[in-house]
């Protein structure tokens, strides 16, 4: 009985994995022999996410029990299929033991592709929790190992992850190297999703000191995840795209752009990046000087940002209470009154 449960929860997570996150299934895919037995019980992308969020609360027994039974080949790809979970809720606890879990799984199998997999999937989640010095370690690990196998893909996506790491510890120029490395084996093997997703890292990289080159950056990242019928990662260049459109002065250009953006996120059910969003847009209409909107927009983000990632939370509750301030301020004219100096009757 625990065995067809397994199988049969395999069988529909890979269906929602396919459908949500194509270009990540193609290790899963490979090792399908024949059609899924069971068809899915859902047809459109919110049908696929609200399926396993159903089964987020016994994922982690599940792959337990199906560890504590020797079914190693079945456990990591357990943890594989449900990828886009992890992906567009960025449940961190459950992610990295899931995958901790995995990785020892295909090692014992001895699948190297599996432990590759397992190894940049987990150091994808260990550095969007903070855990940078374990993400680096993960990553090197692929780095040596796709290398050795003669995988650039794999390869890039490792110099990918290190470029990001370094990138958000705050050292843009210890991670241009790998990310520009990252392009030319991506370039050289045909990978032009993985190409426009370092150019979205190096386009982030050019906001603080040159927007209108970091809007070209995501403009192009876009029209090739647009190409390869990435509308996710499309949609994230979009937002980034708007928010460097507000940094060369197109307040409201960008704000168009990034409520584009944000629409399609939501309808992905991405946590993390409708809350970079929310938080984005925020701060471009406090740009403006439409402080109310503003602090709305910042009180959506910190929600959303509360259920993940509880330092952002606070950082943006800062912001949103600095502008409830400013609102109930008195007006200069209310300050002058009270001077004696406001316009008489």
């Amino acid at each position: 009985m625990l065995r067809r449960l397994c199988d049969w929860v395999l069988t529909i997570s890979t269906q929602a994995q396919v459908r949500l996150t194509t270009a990540q299934a193609i290790l899963r895919l490979s090792t399908m022999t024949e059609p899924p037995a069971v068809p899915a019980p859902f047809d459109d992308d919110a049908g696929a996410l609200a399926w396993l969020e159903s089964h987020e609360g016994n994922f982690l027994a599940l792959l337990r029990a199906a560890e504590a039974a020797g079914w190693d080949e079945l456990v990591w790809q357990l943890v594989d299929s449900f990828w886009p979970w992890f992906l567009r809720r960025h449940p961190y606890e459950l992610w990295s033991a899931a995958h901790e879990i995995g990785l020892a799984a295909a090692r014992c199998v001895g699948n190297e592709s599996a432990v590759r997999q397992m190894l940049l999937s987990g150091a994808i989640g260990l550095n969007a929790a903070g855990r940078m010095k374990d993400a680096l370690r993960w990553y090197g690990e692929v780095c040596d190992a796709a290398r050795d196998a003669g995988d650039l893909r794999d390869e890039g996506q490792a110099l990918l992850g290190l470029g990001s790491c370094h990138h958000d510890a705050g050292m843009p120029e210890q991670a241009r190297p790998f990310l520009t490395r990252a392009i030319a084996l991506w370039r050289s093997c045909g990978y032009p999703r993985g190409v426009a997703l370092a150019n979205i890292v190096l386009g982030e990289i050019d906001l603080a000191d040159d927007p209108r080159r970091a809007m070209d950056a995501f403009a192009e990242a876009r029209a090739d995840l647009l190409e390869v019928d990435d509308s996710f990662d499309a949609a994230r260049a979009l937002v980034l795209q708007g928010h460097a459109c507000v940094r060369t002065g197109d307040v409201e250009g960008g704000i168009r752009e990034m409520t584009t953006g944000l629409a399609s996120l939501a309808d992905a059910g991405s946590t993390r990046w409708r809350a970079r969003a929310l938080e984005l847009l925020g701060a471009a209409h406090h740009d403006k000087g439409d402080t109310a909107t503003a602090r709305g927009y910042y009180q959506q983000a910190e929600q959303l940002y509360a259920v993940m990632r509880p330092a952002d939370a606070e950082r943006v509750r800062d912001l949103s209470a600095g502008l409830a301030r400013l609102l109930t301020r008195p007006s200069a004219a209310d300050v002058a009154g009270l001077h004696g100096e406001g316009p008489r009757g």
